[in-house]
């Protein structure tokens, strides 16, 4: 995946689109796929937060309800 960042630069910034939480709650640890959903978005100006993999139920709900995801930019 770090072979293809630069394949993936954002072309540019969008206003007003809102922000993104992405990651792998409980016990899941394959984030191959929310990682490429991630780059895809980066690339269409997306502002993307992206937690990985295995993330406790409670630290994701936090970040959800307390970090800008959802709020436009």
């Amino acid at each position: 995946m770090d072979g293809l960042l630069d394949e993936f630069k954002p072309v540019h910034v969008r206003r007003g689109f809102p922000w993104v939480l992405t990651g792998c709650a409980g016990s899941e640890e394959h984030d191959l796929g929310i990682l490429m959903v991630s780059r895809f978005l980066r690339r269409d100006g997306w502002y993307v937060v992206s937690l990985g993999a295995n993330v406790p139920e409670p630290d994701f709900v936090f970040m959800a309800t307390t970090s800008h995801a959802g709020a436009c930019l």
